[in-house]
């Protein structure tokens, strides 16, 4: 099984694809930053994730979300690979993750307030 489910803020205005075949694909990226206390003291970890989504899930992501909205994405990881040449001529092999969205829940409040995260204590590692 390939689920993973994430809660963060939208970075910018997801931006739109239509590909060749008609079908459309939006992505954007996710933020989320996990707080939490080592000695009493407030530490923080920034994270960012790739979304992509396609046909209604795209259209949603188009016509309802924007920078700043907090949203739950449900879906599974992915990967795409490629291949560059690099300026001396030999090639590299680059790889992206990714969470292909199944649904798409938008979180932010309506007065545009949304609740403050938790702080979580030291994690021990």
């Amino acid at each position: 099984m390939n689920t993973t489910s994430i809660i963060g803020y939208v970075g910018a205005k997801p931006e739109l694809k239509e590909m060749k075949s008609g079908a459309k694909v939006a992505k954007l990226s996710l933020y989320y930053n996990r707080r939490y206390k080592v000695n009493g003291e407030v530490q923080e970890e920034k994270h960012r994730f790739s979304i992509e989504a396609w046909g209604a899930t795209a259209d949603f992501m188009m016509n309802y979300l924007d920078k700043g909205s907090r949203i739950a994405v449900t879906g599974e990881l992915r990967t795409s690979s490629w291949t560059v040449e690099k300026d001396n001529g030999e090639s590299e092999t680059r790889t992206r993750v990714y969470i292909l969205a199944k649904s798409i829940n938008n979180l932010t409040a309506k007065n545009g307030v949304d609740a403050q995260s938790e702080i979580d204590e030291d994690p021990g590692f």
